[in-house]
């Protein structure tokens, strides 16, 4: 297992707000603020959303690093909906451009 990047603040790849640190039984991950949303994100989890009764439901598609395929999280949102994602680990300064799915 890769160590994570200490600091860093994913966004949610549903609202591009901030995620906020949240513990997840003992391993720090963090989760989405907007009012019902249930989007959080680790770096041993990826994008995931917890229901109703704190369970985690995996999300199918994930970005993962090209080098060393840990989760990416969603870093930042540029106009016109170009979304960067960067490596979770550290010492690994890999990101990816995509287009926002909600941008089409």
């Amino acid at each position: 297992m890769h160590a994570a990047i200490e600091s860093f603040s994913p966004l949610c790849d549903l609202h591009f707000f901030p995620m906020s640190t949240k513990d997840f039984d003992g391993e720090r991950g963090y989760a989405c603020l907007e009012p019902g949303c249930t989007r959080c994100y680790s770096s041993t989890l990826g994008l995931f959303d917890l229901d109703h009764e704190g369970r985690i439901l995996r999300e199918k598609f994930q970005q993962l690093c090209p080098r060393d395929r840990t989760f990416m999280y969603l870093d930042s949102v540029e106009p016109g909906g170009i979304q960067t994602w960067r490596c979770a680990r550290v010492s690994c300064n890999q990101s990816q451009k995509l287009k926002s799915r909600a941008a089409n």
